[in-house]
């Protein structure tokens, strides 16, 4: 009995797998496996071989399904996926390079204003956030392996907040001179982290 050793495996979503099984005798018999496989694990794969007087051998071997994961990898400049800005302030361009499988994606958390869109193997988030707060985001690919995932953080701080806090009127004084003023005070809030002053007279 002669057929050939050599069969391949195809499996929808994964790369075409060669076997050779030893102990037989190379002929003019070829044979190919193929199909779509559901489940990953170990699967028993049983040939039967017929030789010209209509006699059946059988082998087996076991295959081990083990199912891909995409690939997600950040391409724009380190640091992007974690960003802090201001409201109303244009977003710098975050990118992932999607492959291994990976046939899009898709995007969960973002502000308003920004969104997420795939494009020949790039993700790209862009936009401008009119919306403050802190977003963790999630991109998840799509395709036929399993989906790789990629996350990050955008802060999106409010515009800074000025208010007088000393009594009404105090903003505007009329006083002599060598005397002290009433003391002027503002609260500062949303994303004001300090202040400067102008315009005020020595002393």
């Amino acid at each position: 009995m002669e057929f050939d050793p050599w069969i391949t495996l195809t499996i929808a979503g994964f790369r075409p797998i060669t076997y050779n099984l030893t102990g037989v005798t190379s002929g003019s018999g070829t044979g190919t496996l193929a199909g779509v496989v559901f489940n990953v694990g170990l699967t028993t794969v049983t040939w039967l071989a017929t030789d010209v007087s209509g006699n059946i051998s059988e082998c087996s071997f076991t295959v081990n399904i083990v199912a891909e994961t995409a690939t997600i990898t950040l391409t724009s400049a380190p640091g992007t996926n974690n960003q802090s800005l201001c409201i109303n302030t244009p977003l710098t361009n975050i990118s992932y390079s999607i492959g291994n499988g990976g046939t899009g994606a898709g995007v969960t958390g973002l502000p308003a204003g920004v969104t997420g869109v795939y494009s020949a193997g790039t993700f790209t988030i862009s936009g401008t956030p009119t919306e403050s707060g802190v977003f963790n985001y999630t991109i998840t690919t799509t395709g036929t392996c399993l989906p790789g995932i990629a996350s990050g953080t955008i802060t999106v701080n409010p515009d800074a907040t000025i208010t007088l806090t000393s009594a009404p009127g105090t903003n505007q004084q009329g006083v002599c001179k060598g005397n002290p003023i009433i003391p002027i005070t503002y609260a500062v809030g949303g994303g004001g982290t300090g202040v400067t002053v102008t315009g005020l007279p020595p002393g």
